[in-house]
């Protein structure tokens, strides 16, 4: 995980989807809510936001007209499910 100046937590540096922020929820609670998704409860031996093929195409995670906030978690179909 990756800890924004912000407070957000977020998967990892090139994945910008937060699945909570410090200053409103517990570490704990953050953690839970992103182990709930298929591409974050296993370790993957490769980079998912640079190699795997199957998470790149699915994601969604484009952030472009948020000005460079992450997006929340139920922004992105792939994180949705």
């Amino acid at each position: 995980c990756y800890l924004t100046p912000y407070g957000d937590i977020i998967p990892c540096p090139f994945i910008h989807v937060t699945f909570g922020n410090v200053r409103s929820q517990s570490i704990a609670e953050i953690r839970g809510k992103a182990l709930r998704h298929k591409w974050l409860r296993k370790y993957h031996s490769v980079c998912i936001g640079a190699e795997s093929r199957e998470f790149i195409e699915s994601a969604g995670c484009y952030n472009g007209e948020r000005d460079g906030l992450p997006l929340d978690c139920r922004s992105s179909k792939a994180f949705c499910q």
